[in-house]
C-alpha cells in the first residue's frame, strides 16, 4: 500500500499507468509488477506499508545507494535484488515528455 503524503507520482501496476496525488492511496497485490516515479520538480513523500513486513528503511536506503549515480548497471541492480529476494523488471518508469 502506498499513501502519497506530498507531491504527485506516476504509478504503473500490471501495465496500467495512473497518477496519484497527495492523500491518494494505491494498493498493489502481492507479486504484481509495479513501479512509481515522482513527477514533480521537488521531493515527494509516500507512506509505504509492506505486508508481510520487511525492513523497508534498509531496503530503500540500500536501493538509493545502488541508484545514487542514476541508472545502475544491471549486474549491481540484480545483486541487490537477489539479496532482498525481489526482481527488477525492465527499465525504470519514466515520466512522459521528460525522457
Amino acid at each position: 500500500m502506498f499513501r502519497v503524503m506530498e507531491g504527485r507520482y506516476l504509478f504503473e501496476v500490471d501495465g496500467a499507468q495512473f497518477y496519484a496525488e497527495e492523500g491518494d492511496v494505491v494498493t498493489v497485490p502481492g507479486g504484481a509488477v509495479h513501479a512509481f516515479v515522482n513527477v514533480t520538480d521537488r521531493p515527494a513523500r509516500q507512506y509505504i506499508l509492506i505486508a508481510p513486513g520487511l525492513d523497508a528503511k534498509a531496503f530503500f536506503t540500500g536501493l538509493a545507494g545502488v541508484m545514487r549515480d542514476g541508472r545502475p548497471d544491471e549486474a549491481a541492480l540484480n545483486l541487490f535484488a537477489q539479496a532482498w529476494k525481489v526482481e527488477f523488471l525492465g527499465p525504470p518508469l519514466t515520466v512522459p515528455g521528460k525522457g
